[in-house]
């Protein structure tokens, strides 16, 4: 469902943004042609995604610095932090890794192997 509410909520963004580029077009070109009201619709929106830029970038620098103040993590402890901040990316690699998993059994059971081995091992 929220999959669903995602996709209305980045569709209507597109049809908005095409509205809007179109109202800000025809706005202009009764005053400097269609020419330059193009060109000035396209360094408008060059300018708004540059803005969105630069805000995602300063929020993915505030995220490493958040990072790097923890101490180094486990890859399990990574592994979970990633699947936390990304549920979906980790959903697709858990799905990836269980179609991978049934049409290579024999790696399945090496695992298996290899984990009860280490298990044995320690007691």
């Amino acid at each position: 469902m929220a999959v669903a509410a995602a996709a209305a909520i980045a569709a209507a963004a597109a049809i908005s943004v095409a509205s809007a580029a179109f109202a800000l077009f025809a706005a202009l070109t009764p005053l400097v042609g269609p020419a330059w009201s193009a060109a000035i619709v396209a360094g408008v929106f060059a300018v708004i995604v540059l803005i969105a830029g630069l805000i995602a970038r300063a929020r993915a620098a505030g995220r490493e610095r958040r990072h790097e103040a923890a101490p180094d993590a486990s890859l399990v402890q990574k592994a979970v932090e990633l699947a936390k901040d990304h549920p979906l990316i980790a959903t697709g690699v858990a799905l990836g890794a269980g179609v991978y998993a049934l049409r290579n059994p024999k790696l399945v059971a090496a695992v298996v192997a290899a984990f009860m081995e280490g298990r044995n091992s320690k007691t």
